[in-house]
């Protein structure tokens, strides 16, 4: 080989290995807590087989979630079909069709990773393998309720129109935290939402957030 070929090769190989060594790669903490995970789980729901709610008639169908196991439940996942009547602006009368699934509080001190600071009424979806954290995701308190999707039909007008991003999600994530004495719990659970109110709750783990 050509000498000055190999000096410049050398050259460009030394100058990589600088520019690596500048470079400040993530390194993940060995207590990291991600969306999946079971190991060091405080609690692991191990279902045998997934808890699915597949209704297709008016109904409304509450789950409570006790995510530490320690008997006091912190929320309820609320499925909810029906048909309402209400006032429009002009005081007419009109029958909406309404599928809707939501986060409804139990207890209080409960946080729920929300979609963003603008959309906090709604559940953020978190990809599997994701650091759960206070940098990482939007906390809201869960004060009230928190929306997965709904889904409404105008039927005198025919149209329809929905709200939310979680509806068609398979094995998606979201992360809840509160306090238990002195520790700080960080929980995430795993869910798949079919047709608005119809979904399948997978899993879900918690653990002591260090």
């Amino acid at each position: 080989m050509n000498h000055k070929v190999t000096v410049i090769m050398a050259i460009f190989t030394i100058s990589m290995s600088a520019c690596r060594e500048g470079i400040q790669e993530p390194v993940e903490n060995q207590h990291d807590i991600k969306t999946g995970q079971v190991t060091d789980a405080i609690y692991y729901s191990s279902f045998d087989q997934p808890e699915s709610l597949f209704v297709d008639k008016s109904h409304e169908d509450v789950k409570t979630i006790d995510l530490n196991n320690d008997g006091i439940m912190e929320f309820e996942i609320v499925s909810i079909e029906d048909t309402i009547t209400v006032k429009d602006s002009n005081e007419n009368l009109r029958d909406y069709h309404v599928k809707k699934l939501f986060l409804r509080k139990y207890r209080e001190g409960i946080y729920i990773s929300a979609e963003s600071i603008t959309y906090n009424d709604y559940v953020a979806i978190i990809p599997k393998n994701t650091i759960l954290n206070f940098e990482n995701q939007v906390w809201s308190p869960l004060d009230s309720i928190k929306m997965f999707c709904q889904w409404e039909r105008n039927i005198q007008a025919e149209f329809s129109y929905d709200f939310g991003i979680w509806n068609g999600n398979n094995n998606k994530y979201f992360a809840v935290n509160f306090q238990q004495g002195d520790e700080t719990i960080i929980a995430w659970i795993e869910i798949s939402i079919v047709e608005y109110d119809n979904y399948i709750l997978h899993n879900y783990a918690s653990f002591i957030l260090e």
